[in-house]
């Protein structure tokens, strides 16, 4: 399996160790974070690996920087309530991922959270759906 795969599968095994979230979810790994808006009933939550940069550190490693993104969707029935409730939720998952040693890759080093989009105002207008992204940057040495 790729570095990048075993790295996001580690970020789902940790998503779904938690099991106190505001609103409950089950995270999944895909290769293309595509769902029609019947399967957004439910909050989901999509882990998507992003990048994979390689520099050297010394002579004889390198350090391996990759990106992870996490996708936070559901189909809006009150858009006022639910944004805010689900904005909730995408500040939990960015506080409880950051800086957290993934017990499943503990020589990933977490270095950095960007929320970006927080959520898109398109989607919302245009198909009632809430969709966040987080991406987390680890790096280790290799």
């Amino acid at each position: 399996m790729s570095l990048v795969t075993e790295l996001a599968d580690a970020v789902v095994a940790e998503l779904n160790r938690k099991d106190d979230w505001s609103i409950p979810f089950e995270a999944k790994r895909v290769a293309v974070p595509r769902k029609d808006i019947k399967d957004l009933e439910n909050v989901i939550v999509s882990v998507v690996p992003s990048s994979l940069r390689m520099t050297n550190a010394t002579r004889g490693a390198t350090k391996v920087e990759i990106e992870i993104d996490i996708g936070i969707q559901k189909h809006l029935t009150d858009e006022l309530t639910e944004v805010a409730a689900l904005g909730t939720l995408v500040d939990e998952i960015v506080l409880y991922i950051k800086e957290r040693t993934l017990t499943a890759k503990p020589y990933a080093q977490w270095t950095e959270t960007v929320n970006n989009p927080i959520y898109v105002p398109e989607h919302i207008a245009q198909k009632r759906v809430f969709t966040s992204v987080i991406t987390i940057k680890y790096q280790q040495l290799k």
